[in-house]
């Protein structure tokens, strides 16, 4: 039996693009679909938690247009503190990025997505961009610091 081609989708893309932002690199933030249980692993240097919450795909060409909630986490050493302006400056450098990508020659850049070891086709992100202000969300079960932010990207294959 043959296992299924691996495919590209808005999460995956998403998810690689916010890789490819050097602060957070250089502050050793981690990206995913699923916020770890063990804040020890991501806690001072935050979580961005990626969501697919809406969007369309092109009618008549290969252009994704989906709408990705982004939420930022951060919590203190000992978990018992949340570092909500942690906080807010991931979400900052991510709605700076997007605007450096935009002045940028975006139509070079190509993104090859891995997660979990395999690879996946390459993607190219277009544009992106954030649909309105982040937000403060308090009372998070997580106990951590978090903002969130939509935004829309626009991508496609390579």
């Amino acid at each position: 039996m043959t296992a299924l081609p691996l495919l590209l989708n808005s999460t995956v893309v998403a998810s690689e693009w916010l890789r490819t932002i050097t602060p957070l690199v250089q502050a050793g933030t981690q990206v995913g679909q699923t916020l770890p249980q063990d804040n020890t692993s991501w806690g001072t240097s935050g979580f961005v938690l990626v969501q697919n919450i809406g969007g369309n795909h092109g009618l008549y060409t290969p252009l994704e247009r989906p709408i990705m909630q982004l939420s930022a986490y951060a919590v203190s050493p000992n978990g018992q503190k949340p570092l909500f302006n942690l906080a807010n400056a991931i979400i900052s450098h991510i709605v700076k990025a997007s605007r450096e990508y935009e002045a940028v020659d975006a139509v070079m850049r190509v993104l090859t997505p891995t997660v979990k070891g395999k690879t996946y086709p390459q993607a190219r992100v277009l544009t992106c961009y954030p649909l309105h202000e982040e937000r403060k969300v308090v009372n998070d079960l997580s106990q951590a610091g978090r903002y969130d932010i939509d935004f829309r990207f626009h991508w496609t294959r390579v």
